[in-house]
């Protein structure tokens, strides 16, 4: 009798390996196969934002470089200012385009991501009354993430801030109707829950002292234009304390 219970045991821990066995080998397979298709969908991904930076940059060039011929000396000084704009305008938004695909291929690689505030997204409002530097500002903003709205004057942001209560501001200085500086200071006296929102001065005027007179009239930064779109967006993040990790990366 107890050998017959012995071998029954045996037989029936030897059933209960080979299940096992065959439960982590179909597991093992299927992780492979898993493995093999991320590793192919990030290579298309890959061919794929190789191939839009290249057909972007053929025609930029194009641009820039009949942009750079039109500021030669015996150019015509109004000539020469309009390709200065043109070419510092492509310039950044080819920064914006080397930014976002360098953001697709990192929410590409990446399986998870946690924000300290996962289900809000920033508004930042994008203060000027030059519709080229708005969107860029717009483009810059929401390649992280951030949602955007905008106004052409210091007026148009009062009545914004009212309405939509924005986590930051980007605020050009000379505008009709009510300048930034004029707009600032409304702000920061308003009383309203908004009056402490962050503002990032972004100005055409290369004042070396501009970081100085930005702190004093009450703003949180100053960068001059053609704006660093990278240094812009590190700023955002900070000011509105949005920190993304990345983790779980695949090789």
């Amino acid at each position: 009798m107890r050998e017959g219970a012995a071998v029954k045991t045996g037989y029936v821990a030897r059933q209960r390996y080979e299940r096992e066995r065959a439960a982590r080998l179909r597991a093992e397979k299927l992780l492979e196969e898993r493995s093999l298709e991320l590793y192919e969908a990030a290579r298309t991904k890959e061919r794929f934002l190789r191939n839009i930076n290249h057909e972007f940059r053929t025609p930029m060039n194009g641009i820039i470089g009949p942009a750079q011929l039109l500021q030669a000396e015996n150019i015509p000084e109004a000539v020469r200012g309009w390709g200065d704009m043109i070419e510092r305008s492509a310039r950044e938004l080819l920064e914006f385009l080397e930014t976002a695909i360098e953001m697709a291929r990192v929410n590409g690689t990446c399986s998870e991501q946690e924000a300290d505030v996962p289900d809000y997204t920033p508004l930042i409002l994008i203060v000027d009354d030059n519709s080229v530097n708005r969107m860029v500002a717009k483009a810059a903003v929401e390649a992280i993430g951030m949602r955007s709205a905008q106004a052409e004057n210091g007026a148009e942001a009062l009545n914004l801030l009212a309405e939509q209560s924005p986590d930051g501001i980007l605020m050009d200085l000379q505008m009709p109707v009510m300048s930034g500086q004029e707009a600032i200071k409304a702000i920061r006296s308003s009383g309203e829950a908004w009056s402490r929102t962050p503002i990032i001065i972004l100005t055409a005027n290369a004042d070396p002292d501009g970081p100085q007179l930005a702190q004093a009239m009450g703003a949180d930064g100053y960068m001059t234009k053609p704006i660093a779109v990278r240094h812009l967006q590190d700023r955002l993040r900070e000011l509105t304390k949005v920190k993304v990790s990345l983790r779980d990366c695949l090789a």
